[in-house]
């Protein structure tokens, strides 16, 4: 990825076939990679990555304090990957959790299904 490359603006993205450098320009960025299996074998199963906004409150945190990830497969289906690399509640879209990490798929209406997170956080 370019994540040193200038003349992107801050909040802009870089757009990959299997990741993101999300956010170059400010204080830190961001690096996901989503790996797919090896596509001459069973062919590719990512159709698209979208960053999404984690808040406290009505503000949202920096990537350094927490970071979302929506993935979209061929098929459709929509997983969320989420870190929290600090303390407290994190609201990601209609989720609030502490945990340091979850995962949890989205239904066709945006309903939340099938959450995973971190053993004794609480997940909503």
């Amino acid at each position: 990825f370019a994540g040193g490359k200038e003349g992107f603006s801050k909040g802009e993205q870089l757009k990959g076939k299997d990741g993101k450098a999300l956010k170059p320009g400010s204080a830190s960025t961001v690096f996901a990679t989503i790996q797919e299996p090896w596509r001459e074998s069973v062919g590719a199963k990512v159709k698209s990555l979208r960053a999404l906004p984690v808040m406290v409150k009505k503000d949202q945190v920096a990537d350094s304090e927490a970071y979302a990830l929506e993935v979209t497969r061929m098929d459709g289906g929509r997983e969320v990957f989420f870190v929290n690399y600090s303390d407290g509640k994190k609201n990601i879209g209609k989720v609030t959790t502490n945990a340091n990490v979850a995962t949890w798929k989205l239904d066709a209406n945006g309903k939340v299904r099938d959450p995973r997170y971190t053993k004794g956080a609480t997940f909503r």
